[in-house]
């Protein structure tokens, strides 16, 4: 077995077909299972925001609204703890609804469940609030009881409940699918230079993903926002593939193919797998982890580059360029991938080359201490 080592490398992603199928691949954890997990997964995701930061300015560092998605996400993470805190202290918690997790290269709670049940506690959160005691009484109610001899358990759970209902008044959650609105960066000489980001929870292979598409919009084209902005909108929504090796230059095409835009360049940032002891492992992840403090967590980047343009050909295509100020359309790369990028602590980064263990091909670990300190 080859020895992982470290790369600063991009390279040209291979064409593969991903067989994962969809059927009903999920795990449920115990209170003590889901604390554990989901508190590591929360942590991680701040953790990553700080390496890209510090260390990765071009492969996300320098995008903003990726480092706040990635805030978005842990604090949803943090709202699904508190959510399963106060389902098992409630009566009949071995009958409640558990934190169930994707163990297969995903470790993130189910989209298609655990984030729904956040969004349906949202929609109640003002009821809720309006109903429970506010902190002042409770605080008088828990020392009442205290007092008196007695523990104050439903006193607590009703502080619970209510930090619980308090944490989503002011939660903005991911969605499934949302298409920000387009920064205008600069123009010049008649060209208008645009970015556009979108989130997404994949939930086929239930890991997040974050794009960006940087553009020319030329200036006859650029005052009629609501014309190119829906035409994107519907490029978007058609260019979005299951098959994730193939699915950038797809949506590249998509995107060229509007009149009166040009793209120039296109990342998505896969967030995860992150591995724990309470997910399904291979091999070699389990070899590494061995306790429950123990974690994995990746990430990257793919981009598609456009590296060549073409004059518009016959009298419609040159209509077209002439209407539109775009006369020319794109090439494009083949998908070109970052290294994978794997945040774990520094005690098992000297464990993988102890072992001469093999993760993956082009990677770049980065050790996180028990006092929170990060080396690359």
């Amino acid at each position: 077995m080859m020895p992982i080592k470290d790369s600063s490398q991009t390279t040209i992603v291979e064409h593969s077909v991903d067989l994962h199928v969809d059927h009903k691949n999920f795990k449920t954890l115990s209170s003590e299972e889901a604390r554990s997990h989901l508190s590591m997964l929360a942590s991680m995701l701040r953790a990553m925001s700080g390496v890209i930061v510090q260390h990765l300015p071009n492969d996300g560092g320098n995008n903003p609204a990726f480092l706040r998605y990635i805030k978005k996400l842990s604090g949803t993470l943090d709202a699904i703890l508190l959510k399963h805190r106060l389902e098992a202290s409630k009566p009949n918690s071995d009958i409640r609804l558990s934190c169930t997790i994707d163990p297969t290269d995903s470790g993130f709670p189910v989209f298609v469940r655990d984030f729904k049940f956040l969004v349906t506690d949202k929609e109640q959160t003002i009821r809720e609030l309006q109903q429970l005691p506010k902190d002042e009484k409770l605080v008088d109610d828990a020392l009442f009881m205290l007092f008196r001899g007695s523990f104050p358990r439903d006193v607590i759970l009703q502080k619970l409940a209510r930090k619980y209902y308090e944490t989503l008044e002011v939660l903005t959650m991911p969605e499934p699918l949302r298409i920000y609105p387009p920064v205008h960066v600069k123009a010049e000489q008649q060209i208008h230079y645009c970015t556009l980001s979108f989130e997404r929870l994949d939930d086929h292979h239930n890991i997040p993903r974050f794009y960006t598409l940087y553009l020319k919009i030329p200036g006859k084209t650029y005052p009629n926002h609501e014309t190119w902005e829906e035409a994107l909108k519907q490029a978007i929504l058609g260019g979005l593939s299951t098959v994730v090796n193939l699915e950038l230059r797809y949506l590249a095409r998509k995107i060229e193919d509007i009149e009166g835009v040009q793209l120039e360049y296109l990342e998505r940032f896969d967030i995860g797998p992150f591995y724990s002891a309470y997910t399904e492992n291979s091999p070699t992840v389990q070899a590494l982890i061995e306790s429950p403090q123990d974690y994995i967590m990746m990430f990257n980047k793919s981009t598609v580059l456009r590296v060549g343009e073409e004059e518009r050909v016959g009298f419609r295509e040159w209509l077209k360029g002439w209407r539109s100020g775009d006369e020319f359309t794109g090439n494009f790369s083949p998908v070109i991938g970052s290294p994978q990028y794997i945040l774990m602590p520094h005690r098992l980064i000297q464990k993988v080359h102890n072992l001469n263990i093999s993760l993956k091909d082009q990677t770049k670990m980065f050790g996180i201490t028990s006092t929170g300190e990060m080396y690359a």
